[in-house]
């Protein structure tokens, strides 16, 4: 199957795929023994591929699920100093995170080498459920939870409507469970800090059918072959995938 160029060489586990078109554009990349142009497709399984004069190498797919502890940034690439989630999964598969947990966030995230399955998991059209523990200082009124439930506005249009439930309320304030359909950024905490409350935990337990069940914080371990199945029997069409494909 043919896939964009800088698709293959970022599939190889070589580079970004920004970086993979800066060598394009550079001229350090050839394909079958011509320099390549940005932008052309390749079949990695039958044009020879090389980057600064070394062909690549294609690698099997990998897929990690990780109990990201906090103070863990979700790039790969940090301008801060700051550590970094690949540092915890033990492999020397270049992977990247499925999605996003801010770096007070902890809980369920996905990593992988598969820029496919990311696309599905994803992806708005996929619809994947994300189930949320949230911890907020104070007590919430149902008219509160019925305005998460319905929808906030954030960023000039409101969040789609979600399932919030109470799962205990004590002295320290309240947990909930927050099941969530799409991934803004810092949705939830913006969601409630718009109501006036500070949010003082957040850990993600699910998505989709994947749970962290007793996975402890800081580990990883490898998805099953069943649970790599749930999530790409997503469907998207054709024309979602090949625009997601060129944004990455």
């Amino acid at each position: 199957m043919k896939v964009r160029l800088q698709k293959a060489i970022a599939d190889s586990g070589l580079c970004s795929r920004r970086k993979a078109e800066s060598l394009i554009i550079e001229g350090l990349v050839t394909v079958n023994g011509r320099t390549a142009k940005l932008g052309e497709s390749v079949n990695s399984d039958v044009d020879t591929i090389e980057v600064n004069g070394k062909p690549i190498s294609s690698k099997a797919k990998v897929y990690y699920i990780l109990n990201k502890p906090p103070g863990y940034e979700c790039t790969l690439d940090s301008t801060t100093g700051n550590k970094l989630v690949t540092e915890l999964i033990p492999t020397s598969v270049r992977i990247f995170p499925v999605g996003r947990l801010d770096m007070e966030s902890r809980g369920l995230l996905i990593l992988t080498n598969d820029g496919d399955f990311a696309n599905r998991v994803i992806h708005p059209s996929s619809s994947v459920e994300k189930e949320y523990l949230v911890s907020v200082s104070g007590k919430l009124k149902e008219t509160a939870l019925e305005q998460l439930r319905a929808g906030i506005m954030l960023d000039g249009t409101p969040t789609k409507p979600c399932r919030v439930e109470i799962v205990q309320i004590d002295k320290s304030g309240t947990i909930m469970s927050f099941i969530i359909h799409e991934g803004r950024k810092r949705q939830i905490r913006r969601m409630l800090e718009s109501l006036g409350f500070i949010v003082t935990d957040l850990k993600r337990v699910r998505v989709g059918g994947i749970t962290l069940g007793d996975l402890k914080e800081g580990r990883s371990r490898k998805l099953t072959k069943n649970e790599i199945h749930s999530l790409n029997m997503l469907r998207l069409d054709a024309a979602t995938l090949r625009s997601a494909d060129e944004r990455r």
